[in-house]
């Protein structure tokens, strides 16, 4: 388990972002990430404690994630990195600086 994986920090952010959310929408939002590697993870961010995962029994079952409170923490200790990048680079691919552009 790792914090440090490619897609961890995008995946908190959008969880955060859109809580609670699906796999598949993950999936969608994330571009040119595949289905192992979110899996993957997803697992390494629920082993860390920093989000949790809901099945809601309903026909099919559906799996929702949500940020823990020391996944919100960490996002909130973060984003003034984001802002950071955003300023002072020319790094622009990130979606995370882009939102924060708009905002």
């Amino acid at each position: 388990m790792r914090i440090s994986r490619k897609w961890n920090f995008l995946i908190l952010y959008l969880i955060g972002k859109y809580e609670p959310i699906h796999f598949n929408e993950l999936l969608r939002i994330i571009n040119g990430i595949t289905p192992k590697a979110l899996s993957d993870s997803l697992k390494d961010l629920q082993e860390l404690g920093l989000i949790k995962k809901h099945i809601i029994n309903s026909s099919p079952p559906t799996t929702v994630y949500y940020l823990t409170d020391a996944g919100k923490e960490l996002i909130k200790s973060i984003i003034p990195l984001f802002k950071w990048l955003a300023e002072y680079t020319n790094n622009r691919d990130c979606p995370i600086i882009g939102d924060l552009n708009d905002t």
